[in-house]
């Protein structure tokens, strides 16, 4: 099954601006997922999931770059849940996307998000992030926008995902990594 992500690039694809890099499908489980040796020959790169966690209830996704660990990620977030909002921001040793399902809402429901990293190959500057995850499951929706940055001005050639609590990836999650050219 393609994941939201697949169907609405797939338009971008033909004008050779939005090129595929690398798809992830979790065959089993698995901590992390990891996409390396990324090029630096594209201004812009886009993730885009369709997610599970393994545990059982709702859990955040973890991505570090270049394996920094450092407080070097820091975000501001918006969320809708059915007819509630609130917003907040934080910092930490990785970038956290809230409220992914766990097997705990259903085996065949997932998350689907994307994560954008701007002028990830620049080594001028830090690195803006803006991230939009949803999911909807038992009559609930909830959506999530953060916007962000990564702290380093070192050109982005890994990127590792995680989930929090030490819970695993769960099958059928797919990742998929894109490069923007302009």
């Amino acid at each position: 099954m393609p994941i939201l992500g697949t169907i609405a690039s797939s338009r971008l694809v033909s004008t050779g601006k939005f090129e595929s890099i690398a798809t992830q499908t979790v065959s089993s489980a698995t901590t992390p997922v990891e996409f390396t040796s990324i090029p630096s020959t594209y201004l812009h790169l886009c993730l885009i999931w369709r997610f599970q966690t393994a545990g059982t209830s709702l859990n955040y996704l973890a991505f570090r770059f270049n394996d920094i660990s450092t407080s070097s990620y820091a975000w501001g977030t918006l969320n809708g849940q059915n007819t509630t909002t609130s917003a907040g921001n934080a910092t930490g040793t990785e970038y956290r996307v809230w409220d992914n399902p766990g097997t705990g809402a259903g085996t065949d429901v997932f998350s689907s998000g994307h994560l954008w990293i701007y002028n990830y190959a620049n080594t001028s500057i830090t690195k803006p992030l803006l991230t939009r995850n949803g999911v909807s499951y038992s009559g609930q929706g909830q959506s999530w926008t953060q916007d962000g940055f990564f702290d380093s001005t070192n050109a982005i050639d890994k990127i590792s995902i995680r989930v929090e609590s030490g819970n695993n990836v769960n099958t059928d999650s797919v990742f998929e990594l894109y490069g923007i050219k302009v």
